[in-house]
């Protein structure tokens, strides 16, 4: 009897763990249907791609032993603080996981994919050796990250890697790379230093700041410096966004070896005034865009283009000579500005797109025999009562002068085109038009709160 008892307690026993294996087998490791889904416990797997994790843990280590070799955007909720990716994995997004702040990356991963780290909480990342790209917006918006150091796998950084890592102070840039896109480091409003490996063959450190290898070009300034600087008599051009957004930066010396400003260079700086030698030929759009603080600057004659945005959003700049060797004035070069009165001279044949828009102060402008054309919205906005159109004038275009104070306009000639445009807008206030059409060159009047032009 008590043998048959102790038989019957094994085979229960058996049972009960048959059962259990069973249910486990089901909870963890089942296959969900024909597509390739394969759920391990709270891992949701298809074919290699880790699409979801469906557990409460933060800070997750995922099992090496699952064949994933991906990890999909969205597999992790905002929850996630730290997590540990194991070897096989190629790529994965961590996109907008606002809370992770921390990721140990294995050997596998040989590219950082585009917005990986979107908008996460880092506040430190080691970089294995076997990465070697660094995708465009990578690392965006992690405020907590205070330092980056890029080991000498690395090959290309992409544009805006690390854009917005406010919190960022030093970079280290290792001797692999040999291309780094427009803005990798733009909005890190606290980087002091940027330092690269002497044996890198493509660019090279000084006092923090990044320049060619020949140290021919200024790629980037930190943005986090603040006072004046010198520019080196090495370097020819000064790079595109080089010290834009540098807030702290109050002046800037260039020397005669400049030839060359690129696109957006010193755009919302903290610069008050600057000089631009006459080596200077060349000023790209948006140079000097949205400085708030500058008030004065001179340009060379050897300048011949003022480019779209120059100076556009520069609202404490009131006044400015503009070179007797410009031909055109470029799209928004001078819009929202402080402007209160502008020569152009007799070199300018054309004036582009809002060039002078929303300059509320501007009461006064000169437009040469020279100019041709004139641009939509050119002047919409400024405080101009009035204005004469020189005869060389063959186009206006349309709402060039739609909203402003106009009273008197005068008209050097009788064949200019004024151009209603695709809307049939208007382009000054009131019927001018319609008189200016019916007859010709001359002076014509409005009162201040009127609509009704006559001609004088």
């Amino acid at each position: 009897m008590k043998n048959r008892s102790i038989i019957c307690a094994a085979v229960l026993l058996i049972l009960v763990c048959t059962a259990a294996f069973a249910q486990d087998l089901v909870t963890d490791f089942t296959t969900a249907d024909d597509s390739g889904l394969v759920r391990h416990g709270d891992f949701v797997i298809r074919n290699g791609v880790l699409e979801s994790y469906t557990g409460t843990e933060t800070r997750v280590t995922i099992p090496a032993n699952l064949g994933i070799t991906e990890i999909a955007q969205g597999a992790f909720g905002n929850s996630l603080i730290s997590v540990i990716i194991p070897q096989g994995v190629q790529t994965f997004s961590f996109f907008e996981c606002y809370n992770l702040q921390s990721v140990t990356i294995p050997n596998s991963v040989t590219r950082i994919g585009w917005r990986a780290f979107h908008l996460t909480n880092l506040t430190s990342i080691t970089i294995p050796n076997s990465v070697t790209v660094i995708e465009g917006d990578a690392f965006f918006g992690n405020v907590n990250l205070t330092t980056v150091i890029i080991p000498n796998s690395v090959t290309s950084i992409g544009y805006s890697a690390f854009r917005d890592c406010t919190g960022l102070t030093s970079v280290t840039i290792g001797s692999g790379i040999t291309s780094i896109a427009n803005s990798p480091f733009s909005g890190c409003t606290s980087l002091r230093s940027i330092t690269v490996d002497q044996n890198n063959p493509a660019f090279t450190s000084a006092d923090g700041v990044l320049y060619n290898k020949t140290r021919t070009e200024l790629i980037l300034f930190p943005q986090g410096r603040t006072g004046s600087f010198t520019i080196p008599n090495s370097v020819i051009s000064i790079g595109s966004s080089s010290f834009s957004d540098s807030s702290g930066l109050t002046s800037v010396t260039i020397p005669n070896s400049v030839t060359g400003i690129g696109s957006y260079a010193f755009a919302s700086s903290g610069l008050t005034s600057i000089n631009i030698p006459s080596s200077v030929t060349s000023i790209e759009g948006g140079a000097f865009a949205s400085c708030t603080s500058l008030t004065n600057i001179t340009l060379p004659d050897s300048i011949t283009i003022i480019d779209s945005s120059t100076f556009r959003g520069c609202t404490n700049l009131i006044s400015i000579t503009i070179p007797n060797r410009v031909t055109s004035i470029g799209d928004s070069a001078f819009s929202n500005t402080g402007l209160t009165s502008v020569i152009i001279p007799n070199s300018v044949v054309s004036i582009g797109d809002s060039a002078f828009r929303n300059c509320q102060s501007l009461t006064a402008v000169t437009i040469p025999n020279s100019v041709t054309t004139i641009g939509w919205w050119a002047f919409s906005g400024t405080g101009l009562t009035s204005v004469t159109i020189p005869g060389s004038v063959t186009r206006i275009n349309g709402n060039a002068f739609i909203i402003s104070d106009l009273t008197s306009v005068t008209f050097g000639g009788s064949d200019t085109v004024i151009d209603e445009g695709e809307w049939r807008r208007a382009i000054f206030p009131g019927d001018l038009r319609t008189k200016y059409m019916a007859g010709g060159a001359g002076t014509y009047t409005r009162p201040a709160d009127g609509t009704v032009w006559t001609k004088q």
